[in-house]
């Protein structure tokens, strides 16, 4: 492949190992990338905190997708917000806290929640009782029995963007339009990139829709059995350096390793 291309990578189950760690192999592979002027972007669920101090020092990514693509960031700055205003968050949390939710707030890459079934988190949690009414990335909702769809439905009246990851235990509500695939839209235009120069990591359902827009979607060996049934290529598994191994065969032009064509 010798036109610039945008990889597009997912975070958990894809570029993280089960350590959450991003392996040296697949850091060198994406490094070679930049190098060769390919822009790289992380495109994530996570929240900001949850992803810099991760990243390993020697490899910078073009542009991080934080929150779904409420928010994007390149070089360290933040240069792309798509949020809720602060009078929906309110009135959805309340709906959900009557539903028999726990609501919980992403803002402002703080976390807020008084869930006590919470310890899937990652960092410091501040009481809902602290939240400002300022504009919010995401809301959350968290039942171990799963989330019921029907019910949330008529809560965000199709209103806004409803993700449901983590088997069907975890909600997540962003604006309206706010999706990986909007952010990654905004900056392929900035880039002058066309999806069909794209190449997508990912493991889950909720990858689907960057899959069916991207030219090349590379599910892992660990992805779900739909994410694979959209992919052109099945790689290697997150703890197998999959990613990398794919970036050997289709951009580097190395001896390919192991991948199982589809």
């Amino acid at each position: 492949m010798s036109e610039r291309k945008a990889i597009i990578i997912d975070l958990d189950g894809t570029l993280f190992n089960s350590n959450k760690e991003i392996s040296e192999f697949n850091s060198s592979r994406l490094r070679e990338c930049n190098e060769l002027n390919h822009i790289t972007i992380i495109a994530t669920a996570r929240p900001l905190r949850t992803v810099i101090n991760r990243i390993p020092g020697d490899f910078k990514p073009t542009y991080i997708v934080l929150c779904n693509g409420a928010w994007i960031t390149k070089d360290n700055q933040l240069i792309h917000r798509d949020e809720i205003c602060a009078a929906d968050v309110k009135r959805i949390c309340n709906e959900l806290s009557r539903a028999g939710y726990y609501p919980m707030i992403e803002a402002n890459d703080t976390f807020f929640s008084d869930d006590k079934e919470k310890s899937w988190l990652e960092g410091k949690i501040f009481p809902f009782s602290e939240y400002n009414c300022i504009d919010a990335c995401k809301i959350l909702a968290f039942r171990a029995d799963g989330i019921d769809e029907t019910g949330v439905d008529r809560i965000i009246a199709g209103n806004f963007t409803k993700v449901i990851t983590d088997r069907g235990t975890l909600l997540q509500i962003s604006k309206k339009g706010c999706t990986k695939v909007s952010a990654c839209e905004v900056i392929l235009q900035r880039e002058g990139i066309d999806w069909k120069d794209t190449i997508a990591f990912g493991d889950d359902t909720n990858d689907l829709p960057i899959f069916k827009k991207a030219g090349y979607p590379i599910a892992m060996g660990n992805a779900s059995e739909e994410l694979k049934s959209e992919a052109k290529w099945i790689t290697g598994t997150n703890d197998e350096n999959g990613v990398g191994m794919a970036i050997d065969r289709f951009i580097l032009n190395k001896v390919p390793s192991g991948s199982e064509a589809v």
